[in-house]
């Protein structure tokens, strides 16, 4: 059975190279990654060992690369393992049996963890799991509810962001979004505004006018809804059933494939903060707060509009902030 570094040791390698098939030889398994050529939406896939208690994750290498769609590969010999998971027991899966990384084992608790780890860490960030930065890969611990005994270990590869070559974003501040709040999807000053984005250009092209999607040129998502949805101050300017602007998303690195918004966001918020730090900002707790082992959220509902900031439960950091109009309903 193989120690755990010599697992991490691969991740980066390709799906089909020899040292990849020597440790599925030695884990005894004749399962191995492949992507379903019918579902051109799905680029990972992952081989379960129960009975040695691991997991490995692996990825289309051209999409973890950030490269264009064209590029992106749908057979086996485009795909890169970028994780490795490690139970202890869960269910029917038994414990990883061999070494942990840096010196870990499954009965230390969450402070003997820190201190193993923290002197190798570039950064960490602390949530209900521990979540490093390290040289090689990310690192999350998770602990187990009963007795606080480390629980599992995820190790990965972050992905690559876009390319600065090729962002097209508009010069708004969190303030400017707050005014465009109620414009109609036809407006001359949305539009103005929103330059050098070319929003009639994409209203013409897709299919869902409620959505008008700019991830890929700059992280921003903008929801139109019925003007009578929002509970906006002043006269209407526009019907009741029209569709106006009532929501505005910012996207971090890769969230929904997603390119780096990179202009101000509301209250000093960044996507570097964790879901401590963002209530911190904010200088109270959340409204209502939700958590799941993957992904959580919270929302304000604050001075003339409502936030909602998505973050992951995994690695501890924003994903995704929305602005919303007092009242906004899709």
């Amino acid at each position: 059975m193989p120690d755990a570094n010599r697992v991490l040791s691969l991740l980066g390698s390709s799906g089909n190279s020899p040292e990849l098939d020597a440790l599925f030889q030695e884990l005894k398994t004749i399962r191995r990654p492949e992507l379903d050529p019918a579902d051109r939406d799905v680029y990972t896939d992952f081989v379960l060992i129960r009975r040695q208690g691991l997991e490995l994750g692996f990825i289309d290498e051209p999409f973890f690369r950030a490269e264009a769609p064209e590029k992106r590969r749908r057979n086996g010999s485009g795909l890169m393992m970028y994780q490795a998971y490690f139970y202890n027991q869960l269910g029917d899966i038994l414990p990883f049996p061999d070494k942990l990384p840096f010196g870990l084992d499954w009965s230390d608790q969450r402070e003997s963890v820190r201190r193993k780890i923290d002197p190798f860490a570039l950064t960490r960030r602390s949530y209900i799991k521990d979540a490093w930065e390290l040289p090689a890969f990310n690192l999350s611990i998770e602990y187990a509810k009963q007795d606080g005994n480390l629980f599992t270990l995820v190790c990965q590869l972050p992905y690559d962001p876009w390319p600065e070559d090729g962002r097209l974003q508009p010069s708004l501040t969190p303030k400017d979004w707050l005014g465009l709040f109620g414009s109609s999807l036809t407006s001359p000053e949305l539009r103005d505004r929103l330059e050098p984005l070319n929003i009639t250009e994409v209203i013409e092209t897709c299919d869902d006018a409620h959505e008008i999607d700019f991830r890929i040129q700059c992280g921003l998502v903008l929801i139109f809804t019925k003007r009578s949805n929002l509970t906006l101050p002043g006269t209407p300017l526009s019907r009741s059933t029209d569709m106006v602007l009532g929501s505005v998303t910012f996207l971090g690195s890769r969230q929904r494939d997603a390119r780096q918004w990179a202009g101000e966001l509301p209250l000093g918020l960044t996507f570097e903060d964790s879901p401590v730090s963002i209530a911190e900002k904010v200088g109270r707790p959340p409204d209502k707060r939700h958590d799941d082992r993957i992904v959580g959220s919270a929302f304000w509902r604050l001075d003339g509009y409502d936030l909602h900031v998505q973050y992951s439960t995994v690695e501890n950091y924003v994903t995704e902030i929305s602005l919303m109009a007092p009242g906004y309903r899709r």
